[in-house]
């Protein structure tokens, strides 16, 4: 049963160190698009690149977390992926199902073992 659960704790650990680059990689692509876009609605995008480096760092922090003992940031980092699955919905419905089918199955994969990683 322990090797399970450190099992589980290790996949959950690598999708959200997955997730936490793949905001990164978001955030960098988001500052290139402030430098090149029109500047009309700059503090919302300000706020948003905001918002992408804090879910970035701490699902990094959970991940890094995870496998070794206290689950300080287990939750936050649920919340995020449970936040990111109606938002996979609302990109498959926009017609960008390639985006939206890869989001969707790590946000559930990592919610079920964030749950299942619990002593």
């Amino acid at each position: 049963m322990g090797n399970r659960i450190a099992l589980v704790r290790r996949v959950g650990a690598g999708l959200l160190l997955l997730e936490s680059a793949a905001f990164a990689l978001a955030s960098l692509w988001f500052c290139y698009e402030l430098f090149t876009a029109d500047h009309r609605h700059l503090v919302a995008a300000l706020i948003e690149l905001a918002f992408f480096i804090l879910f970035g760092v701490v699902l990094f922090l959970a991940g890094r977390r995870l496998p070794i003992g206290p689950q300080t940031f287990r939750t936050p980092a649920l919340l995020i992926n449970v936040i990111a699955l109606p938002i996979s919905v609302n990109l498959f419905q926009a017609g960008r199902a390639l985006v939206a089918i890869p989001i969707a199955i790590v946000a559930l994969i990592a919610s079920i073992a964030l749950i299942s990683a619990q002593r």
